[in-house]
């Protein structure tokens, strides 16, 4: 079963807000980030979304693979995707 962006970014902040409900969760104020992150229509980082994959795992009863690649349409590398090569300078602008 596939879903739409807006369907799992709702899914996913529905468990958030699970998951700021329990008293014993320490970073409830990074998880609210996410939350709001997601209610912009912005994406989770990789990292963002392994900090939160820990908890999944043990709620939903899925393995990371799986879950990985249900959230996948919500989820961007937080590496640079347009890096300027190296060899690129400004001197040419300055002749």
């Amino acid at each position: 079963m596939t879903h739409t962006e807006y369907e799992l970014r709702q899914k996913m902040i529905r468990y958030l807000d699970f998951l700021m409900r329990k008293d014993h969760i320490l970073c409830r104020s990074t998880l609210n980030k996410y939350r709001v992150k997601l209610d912009m229509n912005d994406y989770l980082t990789s990292k963002e979304f392994n900090q939160i994959l820990n908890f999944l795992v043990r709620d939903v009863k899925q393995e990371k693979k799986a879950l990985k690649t249900l959230f996948g349409p919500i989820i961007r590398s937080s590496k640079p995707r347009n890096k300027p090569s190296p060899e690129v300078t400004l001197d040419a602008f300055f002749d």
